[in-house]
């Protein structure tokens, strides 16, 4: 598994979340820099209402409000003089974790969908 590193920000520095869903997005979703997203740019040639589109967007979303948890969480812990028991013993945090495994899982349906929309 890729390793994910975390940057510790201040509260006010965190982004506000929103729901990517609601907001119109004509063009196919942009690739993150943490998620070096190989296959976005051959994305355009799918229809925006592509149900793997949607996913892809959905997924980056969830990806990054798992990032956002994470250090918040982390800010949290390091506030209250605590540690997170499971980080503490396996060296990542579950959301941690789970973030790594959902952004493995993004760029394989990236991978997929640029297939796709090659042929």
């Amino acid at each position: 598994m890729p390793t994910v590193h975390f940057l510790r920000a201040s509260p006010e520095a965190l982004p506000v979340k929103t729901d990517p869903l609601t907001q119109p997005e004509p063009t196919a979703p942009t690739a993150d820099a943490g998620l070096r997203l190989v296959g976005t740019a051959a994305l355009n040639s799918l229809p925006s209402d592509h149900a793997g589109i949607l996913l892809l967007r959905q997924a980056c979303a969830a990806q990054a409000a798992l990032v956002a948890d994470a250090m918040r969480l982390q800010l949290r812990l390091k506030q209250d003089g605590r540690c997170d028991p499971i980080q503490a013993i396996t060296g990542t945090s579950s959301l941690e974790r789970a973030a790594a495994e959902l952004a493995d899982l993004v760029r394989v349906l990236d991978e997929r969908l640029s297939t796709e929309a090659s042929r």
